[in-house]
């Protein structure tokens, strides 16, 4: 399984560094054999952007989890918070079109009609 993960983290790896970012949380997901799935995440100090930071975090998580006792399907890393060189966040939250007078329908002048087969 570590081997899988040191993989996976090396590719993120990469593509932070084309897109010039690190990440202030990952997390590890693990979906078993039996379809039940469980993730564990993990907010370090400072932020992530190389395979060895990562997979000392991973492996913390694998050895906390159910893993090596259970058949497991799937493995997978995911990264998020991501931040740019200057500490600051790379996402932004997106308006939605709502007007304040218009109590929260954005659909408001928009006819739905019902049919009966």
């Amino acid at each position: 399984m570590l081997t899988i993960l040191a993989t996976l983290a090396e590719k993120i790896e990469q593509r932070l560094k084309i897109h010039g970012c690190a990440a202030q949380t990952i997390t590890l997901k693990i979906k078993f054999a039996d379809f039940q799935q469980i993730t564990l995440s993990f907010t370090p100090d400072k932020p992530l952007c190389d395979a060895t930071a990562m997979m000392g975090i991973v492996t913390t998580l694998l050895n906390e989890s159910p893993a090596m006792e259970r058949p497991v399907r799937l493995l997978g890393i995911t990264l998020s918070n991501l931040i740019n060189p200057q500490n600051t966040p790379l996402g932004s939250q997106l308006d939605l079109p709502f007007d304040s007078n218009e109590n929260l329908s954005p659909l408001k002048n928009h006819s739905v009609k019902e049919t009966t087969i």
